[in-house]
């Protein structure tokens, strides 16, 4: 989703470059928990335009795995992180 930074470009496919990863976990049975929960958000720039995406976990252990993945890619294109194997993980 555009951000509104720069002007929309309507990237398609795995372009552009990741620039943060923010991480929301909760526990969605406690009486404190904020939702939304168990979410990654990433901020990525193509072409000097800002985007976000979110994905989108049932388990709170594997949104924290792959969120701590995810923050070491800081500043690499998105072609090249979705190319990461992660079948170890399964």
């Amino acid at each position: 989703m555009w951000t509104g930074k720069g002007d929309n470009k309507y990237p398609h496919g795995e372009v552009g470059v990741l620039k943060e990863v923010h991480v929301a976990i909760d526990a969605p049975d406690q009486p404190d928990s904020h939702r939304p929960y168990n979410r990654i958000y990433l901020f990525m720039e193509y072409r000097e335009s800002g985007y976000v995406g979110c994905l989108l976990f049932d388990n709170p252990a594997a949104c924290r795995q792959i969120a701590k993945i995810l923050s070491g890619q800081c500043g690499k294109p998105l072609k090249d992180i979705g190319q990461i194997d992660l079948s170890h993980l399964l």
